[in-house]
């Protein structure tokens, strides 16, 4: 599956700015690509504010989750 996203170039930076801060690289355990970090930013924002769309024993069954776990370790 794939997500198209319509942002300005402006915005585009403002992602790429982010991705590349000292702190990012902390909270994924190295300097993740656009894509890692669009995955983690969403990862986040439904652990933080929708924690029941997920089901902890499924974690190991969703790539995403996975690949965010591994960065971290």
């Amino acid at each position: 599956n794939q997500i198209t996203i319509s942002i300005s170039d402006p915005f585009l930076n403002y992602i790429d700015s982010a991705r590349m801060l000292p702190g990012t690289k902390e909270k994924f355990g190295k300097q993740p690509t656009q894509d890692q970090f669009l995955k983690g930013v969403i990862y986040y924002w439904i652990k933080k504010h929708a924690p029941e769309v997920l089901i902890e024993h499924l974690n190991d069954n969703v790539p995403e989750i996975s690949e965010h776990n591994s960065l971290k370790h």
